[in-house]
């Protein structure tokens, strides 16, 4: 059984990966519609829309005009006849109103800042029409504090963030990227779940930067080298971080062999923040020379101290 599941899977995937394009295709199509219409000041919807009508509204004629150049447009049109209400409509009133308006999805993460309180990162994602065509833009639209981290609280924030900045998101907001923590992805009492209890409309999607993120990590974590090298890396780290003379001497050592580049730091390897491994790795490899001299120095300095701590005088 174990087997057959297994052929079963790819076919799947790639029918998911076919219907992405596809829908991708009809909107693409939809949004050009929606932008020649603006342009010239257009009407969109007529005084009668159904498929009988002879004049069906400006954005609707388009639509039957342009699907005699697409394809994936003709068809979604063919299973929209036939199958009626049980098949998305991307053609409706309400979605012409939100192509009208330009749609936008958000992104939410809370981390500890340096001085370990609690920061939340509001991102916004949006379409714009400025340019002759559609461009996707990123904003960070507001950076709050909170010390709780509940999904109601969130969703609070969330409302006054929108609030703030004039967000209709109870009708514009088509989707929401967070973590996989509870708090975000709950079924129940997570934020996602608060935000789609109002609107719908706001898929949630678990951000894959972050899923891609625990992958590498599980990934790293199966290798017996690459535990080894990383838990060597961390404790480098404790090594020369705990004492202020070396990290001192091990930024001396960079300013007067490399004048011309920046003074870098040892990066320690936390599993709960993006690109540590990387960082942490890429710094000693850049300053391994430097880490050299710093142990030598270390390995010399703590002889001598041992030396004099020994001394019969201090012994007796």
């Amino acid at each position: 059984m174990k087997l057959s599941c297994i052929a079963i899977l790819p076919q799947i995937y790639e029918n998911k990966r076919k219907q992405v394009l596809e829908n991708r295709e009809i909107i693409n199509a939809l949004i050009e519609i929606t932008l020649f219409l603006s342009q010239h000041s257009l009407p969109f919807r007529g005084h009668r829309e159904s498929w009988d009508e002879r004049n069906k509204g400006n954005f609707k004629d388009l639509v039957i005009l342009i699907r005699k150049f697409s394809p994936e447009l003709a068809v979604y049109i063919n299973h929209l006849k036939t199958k009626g209400k049980s098949e998305v409509n991307y053609i409706s009133w309400r979605r012409q109103n939100q192509l009208i308006s330009s749609v936008a999805t958000i992104s939410i993460d809370t981390t500890f800042d340096s001085s370990k309180r609690e920061q939340l990162a509001f991102i916004v994602r949006y379409v714009s029409f400025k340019e002759t065509s559609p461009v996707i833009c990123e904003r960070l639209l507001a950076l709050k504090e909170s010390s709780l981290t509940t999904g109601r609280q969130l969703f609070s924030i969330f409302q006054d963030i929108c609030l703030e900045n004039e967000l209709d998101w109870r009708s514009l907001l088509v989707g929401q990227s967070y973590d996989g923590a509870s708090n975000m992805r709950g079924q129940y009492e997570g934020l996602q779940a608060f935000i789609k209890e109002v609107n719908p409309s706001a898929v949630y999607t678990w951000c894959y930067a972050h899923r891609l993120n625990l992958v590498v990590v599980q990934v790293a974590s199966s290798s017996a080298d690459a535990v080894n090298m990383f838990g060597n890396v961390e404790e480098l780290y404790n090594l020369i971080s705990s004492s202020k003379k070396r990290i001192a001497f091990y930024e001396n050592t960079q300013k007067e062999n490399r004048p011309a580049e920046r003074v870098r730091r040892l990066k320690r390897v936390n599993t709960t923040r993006w690109m540590s491994y990387s960082k942490a790795l890429q710094t000693v490899l850049n300053t391994f020379d430097i880490i050299i001299d710093t142990l030598e120095n270390i390995k010399v300095t703590e002889i001598q101290l041992q030396k004099f701590f020994n001394h019969p005088i201090l012994i007796y």
